[in-house]
Protein backbone atom coordinates (compact mmCIF):
# COMPACT_ATOMS: atom_id res chain seq x y z
CA UNK A 1 0.00 0.00 0.00
CA UNK A 2 1.44 3.35 -1.05
CA UNK A 3 0.57 5.63 1.87
CA UNK A 4 3.01 8.23 3.08
CA UNK A 5 1.32 8.52 6.47
CA UNK A 6 0.35 5.63 8.69
CA UNK A 7 -1.37 6.17 12.02
CA UNK A 8 -2.46 3.61 14.61
CA UNK A 9 -6.21 3.56 15.06
CA UNK A 10 -5.65 4.03 18.81
CA UNK A 11 -4.03 7.42 18.11
CA UNK A 12 -6.94 8.32 15.84
CA UNK A 13 -9.41 7.42 18.59
CA UNK A 14 -7.64 9.51 21.21
CA UNK A 15 -6.64 12.45 19.02
CA UNK A 16 -8.92 12.51 15.99
CA UNK A 17 -8.91 16.33 15.65
CA UNK A 18 -5.11 16.39 15.31
CA UNK A 19 -5.18 13.58 12.73
CA UNK A 20 -7.91 15.40 10.78
CA UNK A 21 -5.84 18.62 10.95
CA UNK A 22 -2.85 16.69 9.58
CA UNK A 23 -5.07 15.39 6.80
CA UNK A 24 -6.21 18.91 5.96
CA UNK A 25 -2.66 20.30 6.10
CA UNK A 26 -1.02 17.68 3.90
CA UNK A 27 -3.90 16.68 1.64
CA UNK A 28 -2.48 13.15 1.70
CA UNK A 29 -4.54 10.11 2.70
CA UNK A 30 -3.76 8.54 6.06
CA UNK A 31 -3.69 4.81 6.61
CA UNK A 32 -5.15 3.65 9.90
CA UNK A 33 -3.56 0.54 11.33
CA UNK A 34 -4.95 -2.11 13.59
CA UNK A 35 -2.40 -4.51 15.07
CA UNK A 36 0.20 -3.06 12.69
CA UNK A 37 -1.82 -3.70 9.54
CA UNK A 38 -3.47 -0.93 7.50
CA UNK A 39 -7.21 -1.60 7.79
CA UNK A 40 -8.68 1.71 6.61
CA UNK A 41 -7.74 4.88 4.77
CA UNK A 42 -9.08 8.34 5.48
CA UNK A 43 -8.84 11.21 3.04
CA UNK A 44 -10.09 14.73 2.60
CA UNK A 45 -13.47 15.25 1.00
CA UNK A 46 -11.72 17.02 -1.88
CA UNK A 47 -9.43 14.04 -2.49
CA UNK A 48 -12.41 11.70 -2.24
CA UNK A 49 -14.38 13.70 -4.82
CA UNK A 50 -11.34 13.84 -7.11
CA UNK A 51 -11.04 10.06 -6.84
CA UNK A 52 -14.74 9.60 -7.65
CA UNK A 53 -14.44 11.93 -10.66
CA UNK A 54 -11.38 10.06 -11.91
CA UNK A 55 -13.16 6.72 -11.53
CA UNK A 56 -16.19 8.04 -13.41
CA UNK A 57 -13.98 9.24 -16.28
CA UNK A 58 -12.18 5.90 -16.40
CA UNK A 59 -15.53 4.09 -16.60
CA UNK A 60 -16.62 6.34 -19.48
CA UNK A 61 -13.35 5.68 -21.29
CA UNK A 62 -13.78 1.93 -20.78
CA UNK A 63 -17.35 2.09 -22.12
CA UNK A 64 -16.21 4.08 -25.16
CA UNK A 65 -13.38 1.62 -25.75
CA UNK A 66 -15.84 -1.28 -25.61
CA UNK A 67 -18.12 0.51 -28.09
CA UNK A 68 -15.23 1.08 -30.48
CA UNK A 69 -14.06 -2.53 -30.22
CA UNK A 70 -17.56 -3.88 -30.81
CA UNK A 71 -18.28 -1.51 -33.69
CA UNK A 72 -21.09 0.21 -31.79
CA UNK A 73 -20.06 3.70 -32.67
CA UNK A 74 -20.47 6.25 -35.42
CA UNK A 75 -18.59 9.35 -36.50
CA UNK A 76 -18.99 12.44 -34.31
CA UNK A 77 -20.10 14.53 -37.31
CA UNK A 78 -22.98 12.15 -37.91
CA UNK A 79 -24.02 12.16 -34.24
CA UNK A 80 -23.83 15.98 -34.09
CA UNK A 81 -25.90 16.29 -37.27
CA UNK A 82 -28.57 14.06 -35.72
CA UNK A 83 -28.58 16.15 -32.54
CA UNK A 84 -28.91 19.37 -34.53
CA UNK A 85 -31.79 17.84 -36.44
CA UNK A 86 -33.52 16.78 -33.23
CA UNK A 87 -33.07 20.26 -31.73
CA UNK A 88 -34.44 21.93 -34.86
CA UNK A 89 -37.44 19.58 -34.83
CA UNK A 90 -38.12 20.29 -31.14
CA UNK A 91 -37.83 24.04 -31.73
CA UNK A 92 -40.24 23.84 -34.67
CA UNK A 93 -42.75 21.86 -32.61
CA UNK A 94 -42.52 24.25 -29.66
CA UNK A 95 -42.43 27.21 -31.93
Amino acid sequence: MDLSTITPISKFRTDAPAVIDQLADTGQPIGLTQHGVVKAVIMSTEAYQDMRNTNAMLKLIALADNDIRSGSHRPAREALADMRSMIAKAEAENG
